[in-house]
């Protein structure tokens, strides 16, 4: 009795430990993965909103000062803020009123000035300043450094500075100089101060409420701004640039991290320094519910595992149970119904039997096709490899001969009975004709049947074989069969190589009418062409010319790939080389670049593939670059040219977006977009503009009539015309003509 209830416990305790086991294991493993992919994730997801926030703020910033780079070529078109026109002394005030209109349009503007270097003046929507005024009456509680201001206005490129007011105002002046250009060389300026406001409101995108700094820096990343979440200067801390590639840093015993973001545009950076404890808050919660969550799993798959070690114990306890009383004196008369029952129970196992084995043969046939599919693509490289897969499935193929025959499965147009065949044929397989085996995979996908064969013969004549498999194989196929073999090779290891050379013989022949195909009728006539193919060649071609330097080096690696070039002698080689550098060499010279013309002395002379591949890699990428820089410049001096073309005929009865649209001949959509582009409103209100101006002028200092000043403009309704002039001015053309030539005459004498 002990022995038995000694093994009960046993029994028990083994079956809660293999079911605890196989809980366990795959748990540790599975919470440990998720642990640290989750809390890894979720750092990398709050670095990543950080830096995010810091992109969304900084592409705002780029956006707003490229507005005002897109400003600054406005005015240099305007004729009414050219120098002459700032300086009339009649048509100063509309300059003035016209700068005003500009900056009252953007709110980023708190102040607005047009400096030009001839004049040594700044001009603003409140009148004229000389460099000193502007400096120390203007601004005179702006502690501008010595030569600062001065300097800034000769600088080539847009720049932003920050400078502090000398009266102890805690505010900053921000400036944004982007320089007035004619054909590269700099004339003037255009001074925006801006808007503290809207530079702090764009900083605190980035904050998230969290405790912190947020730091704007220059291109030689000096502090243009830092602030606090809640808005205010702060200046105790420095960013240097080396501090940037750090993520953790200390400041006051904390500990923060930083995150930064250097715009490519103009080269400002934006930094976020946030409290360690407050940035990681988020992953310490989840962590710590992933521990409570972890430890509720284990307890309940402890649970599960005794449950199923019980429901397993339970019924070897009642047969154990059932041996004790066999075994005991007081269960003599239950012999015979312990005898049927042990029968019973023994009948129901071996029929459990019966069913397990069908169960494991029909997934040997599926395992032994896998292992044939993986077999004839290459999927095993050693010999050791092999016999253990062989061994698995006890599967022999022995043989000193393999080779593979393909051919297709589409034997009838009607679906239903095309599968009936197939069904009748494979079933036929494995089969041995004429001493070669042959195993049988059907590859779906690809509509092919392949076969496996394989000879114990030391010579074996591959026509007869396959002619005997064709035979074999018309018996139950009624339609006209096609074969393709591959070449035969004495180790199994190889046989992926025959499957490669029965599907090469199959494309070779495709036009055929023949039954039996072999590779090795190809294998003396196949002649490598050496030239690079013809989709690949117009491909590079194009996608240089359009200076897409990613799609021209895939084409390149295309081409150069050893699959193709393997075979070819040195001198078909020389010539394929050839061949793909008077390619690239064509597109260079196409466009005159001689300087990128001169790295093709050295690949003329070279017999190095991976040297020549190298190099048109890199003439690729100084090509393209070339390329790039060439169609923004072609666009930039296509607006140029709009423009001039614009100038020169806006008074011309005949101007309109169709005409020049014509001229230029692209549609007239484009052109809208293109003048509305370089000068800001519309192509018709751009042309009134300059009509009015005209106008004006003739009204002023000429003897004409209102009729010819406005037919020479480029009106045809007079009438028409001083009513819009009316709208637009407030007077009449001949009330404006009065007033402004009785103030003409004031101010001469």
């Amino acid at each position: 009795m002990s022995l038995f209830k000694k093994k009960n416990e046993r029994s028990l305790f083994t079956a809660f430990i293999s079911y605890f086991l196989i809980f366990l294991i795959p748990f540790l493993l599975l919470t440990t993965v998720l642990y640290y992919s989750a809390i890894i994730g979720l750092k990398q997801q709050l670095y990543s909103t950080n830096q995010n926030s810091l992109k969304q703020a900084m592409n705002l910033l780029d956006e707003r000062l490229k507005d005002l780079e897109k400003l600054t070529d406005t005015i240099q078109f305007n004729p009414k803020l050219s120098s002459f026109m700032l300086n009339h002394p009649f048509y100063s005030l509309d300059s003035n009123n016209e700068l005003g209109r500009i900056q009252a349009n953007h709110s980023f503007i708190e102040e607005m000035y047009v400096y030009y270097d001839q004049d040594k003046k700044f001009y603003s929507k409140n009148g004229s300043y000389d460099l000193a005024t502007f400096q120390f009456n203007k601004y005179e509680t702006v502690a501008f450094e010595a030569g600062e201001l001065e300097e800034n206005l000769t600088k080539n490129h847009p720049k932003l500075n920050a400078t502090l007011y000398s009266s102890g105002v805690s505010d900053k002046l921000f400036q944004y100089y982007v320089p007035l250009k004619n054909s590269g060389i700099t004339y003037g300026n255009v001074l925006f101060v801006l808007n503290n406001s809207e530079l702090e409101k764009m900083m605190n995108m980035t904050s998230n409420d969290l405790p912190g700094f947020t730091y704007l820096l220059d291109e030689s990343y000096s502090t243009l701004l830092s602030l606090t979440e809640s808005g205010k200067e702060h200046a105790d801390l420095k960013i240097e640039k080396e501090t940037l590639n750090n993520k953790k840093l200390e400041y006051a015993d904390k500990q923060y991290d930083l995150s930064s973001f250097k715009s490519e545009i103009s080269g400002i950076t934006l930094a976020l320094l946030v409290e360690d404890n407050q940035f990681l808050k988020p992953v310490i919660q989840t962590r710590n519910l992933f521990y409570l969550l972890i430890a509720l799993i284990f307890i309940l798959g402890s649970l599960f595992s005794y449950i199923l070690g019980l429901k397993k114990y339970l019924p070897m306890k009642k047969i154990e149970d059932s041996f004790e009383k066999i075994l005991s004196k007081e269960s003599l008369d239950f012999e015979d119904g312990n005898r049927l029952f042990f029968e019973n129970k023994i009948n129901l196992v071996l029929k459990n039997h019966l069913e397990l084995n069908q169960i494991v043969s029909e997934q040997k046939v599926y395992l032994l096709n896998y292992f044939l599919e993986s077999l004839i693509s290459g999927h095993y490289r050693e010999e050791n490899q092999l016999k253990y897969e062989m061994e698995k499935l006890d599967f022999k193929l022995a043989g000193k001969a393999f080779f593979v025959v393909v051919m297709s499965s589409e034997w009838s147009e009607n679906k239903e009975e095309n599968t009936k065949i197939k069904t009748v044929f494979i079933d036929q397989f494995p089969r041995t004709i004429k001493g070669t085996t042959y195993h049988l995979i059907e590859l779906a996908t690809k509509k092919q049947i392949v076969m496996l064969g394989c000879t114990t013969k030391a010579e074996i004549n591959s026509l007869l074989a396959v002619s005997e498999l064709k035979q074999f194989s018309q018996t139950f196929l009624p339609a006209k069969l096609s074969f393709t073999v591959g070449n035969f090779y004495d180790n199994l290891l190889y046989i992926n190589r025959s499957y490669i050379d029965a599907l090469t013989a199959a494309e070779y022949f495709k036009d055929t009418d023949r039954d039996i195909i072999y590779y090795e009728e190809i294998s003396h006539r196949q002649v490598y062409f050496s030239s690079i193919p013809i989709d690949s060649k117009s491909k590079l071609h194009k996608s240089l010319m359009e200076g897409d330097e990613v799609v021209a080096k895939e084409v390149l690696e295309s081409i150069f790939s050893k699959n193709k070039i393997a075979q070819m002698s040195i001198y078909e080689k020389r010539y394929y080389c050839y061949d793909v550098i008077s390619t690239v060499f064509n597109c260079v010279s196409q466009e005159n670049q001689q300087s990128i013309v001169k790295n093709f002395d050295h690949l003329m002379s070279s017999d190095v593939l991976d040297d020549i591949h190298e190099e048109l890699k890199k003439i690729t990428d100084d090509f393209c670059s070339v390329m790039n820089f060439m169609k923004e410049k072609e666009t930039k001096d296509l607006g140029q040219k709009i423009m001039k073309y614009i100038h020169e005929n806006y008074a011309s009865m005949d101007l309109s977006l169709e005409a020049i649209a014509v001229n230029f001949d692209f549609s007239v959509s484009y052109l809208s977009r293109v003048v509305k582009e370089q000068v800001g409103i519309t192509f018709s209100n751009y042309v009134q503009e300059l009509r009015l101006v005209k106008i004006k002028e003739e009204l002023i200092y000429t003897p004409k009539t209102i009729k010819e000043i406005v037919n020479d403009a480029g009106y045809h309704d007079v009438s028409n015309y001083t009513r819009k002039f009316k709208q637009i001015i407030g007077v009449t053309p001949g009330q404006y003509r009065k007033e402004n030539r009785k103030e003409n005459s004031m101010i001469r004498l």
